[in-house]
């Protein structure tokens, strides 16, 4: 059993059964948003495919962050240092990595969503040819990788406080290399989001000054109905998320930073499926597949009593 930092199991415990509840939370809301997808058969247009990416880059993120806090022995006594179950520090090693990986998926995810909804607000151009959603998928996949290797190679993916992440030193052992690796892996996520926050900002702006010029005309109205839904969820991960980093680079205390972090899961995973059942498009699908799967059934079971 090896100590990781200071802090003592009775300040994570809490955290860390709360982590775990609200995972399980969030990944029924995001299972629920694909299953409306899917049953709609919306993902056949691009804003709605988006929201399917989204939805399982939420999913993928939420189910790692239930495997890292998986290995943290939490049955010890509440004044021990925070330690990894014996034999899992394999797992603990790679759910960090893969901690750090999703959290960089989402976060490009989230951009990619941001500079569509800025393209076609301010300039109406929608960016639905193929090559573009092949370029932006190939970025969210491969991007995460050029910023996740450095503390794999130097073996640094670890317990950290709550979960698995970057290890945090022992007390007696040098924090510089910490806080290097530290501010790799949070830097960029910072700036990634406050880029996708300038562009809702600038969008958001954008829409306002039509509507007070009425500029607006009744196909971009309509476009609208479906995009601002998906637009708060930029704006949502941004704020919430920079709370999250800056209190995390400052070395806040871990109850306040697992707060927010808890906030930013939950919110995030309600967000969606409540966001496409305020899109027409998808609310009117969902209604007709729900209409046609009842006529399919009451069907069935007419022709099952006549014979």
């Amino acid at each position: 059993m090896n100590a990781s930092n200071c802090t003592t199991v009775g300040e994570v415990k809490p955290i860390i059964i709360m982590y775990s509840v609200i995972s399980v939370a969030a990944t029924f809301f995001y299972g629920t948003s694909i299953g409306i997808i899917v049953k709609t058969k919306t993902y056949k247009q691009t804003i709605h495919r988006l929201s399917l990416y989204l939805a399982i880059g939420g999913l993928l993120r939420t189910m790692t962050i239930w495997i890292a806090v998986a290995p943290i022995d939490i049955q010890q006594p509440d004044d021990s240092p925070v330690s990894v179950r014996d034999g899992w520090s394999g797992l603990c090693s790679f759910s960090g990595y893969l901690n750090q990986y999703t959290g960089f998926l989402q976060t490009f995810t989230v951009v990619w969503i941001a500079i569509y909804i800025f393209f076609a607000v301010v300039y109406l151009k929608q960016l639905t040819q193929r090559k573009y959603e092949l370029a932006g998928l190939a970025t969210i996949l491969l991007a995460p990788l050029l910023l996740t290797w450095e503390p794999f190679i130097m073996d640094s993916y670890g317990i950290s406080q709550t979960m698995c992440w970057i290890a945090v030193p022992s007390c007696n052992d040098s924090h510089i290399l910490y806080i290097y690796l530290l501010a790799i892996a949070t830097i960029p996520q910072i700036v990634l989001t406050q880029f996708g926050f300038l562009m809702m900002s600038i969008a958001i702006f954008y829409i306002l000054r039509k509507i007070c010029l009425k500029l607006y005309e009744h196909h971009y109205r309509l476009a609208m109905k479906e995009i601002l839904p998906l637009m708060l969820y930029p704006l949502i991960y941004s704020l919430v998320f920079f709370g999250r980093m800056i209190g995390v680079l400052t070395g806040s205390d871990p109850s306040l930073v697992g707060s927010i972090t808890v906030a930013l899961i939950l919110t995030c995973s309600v967000f969606i499926p409540v966001s496409l059942l305020l899109r027409p498009g998808v609310r009117h699908s969902f209604c007709h597949a729900s209409a046609q799967s009842e006529d399919e059934e009451l069907t069935s079971g007419l022709l099952k009593s006549r014979t």
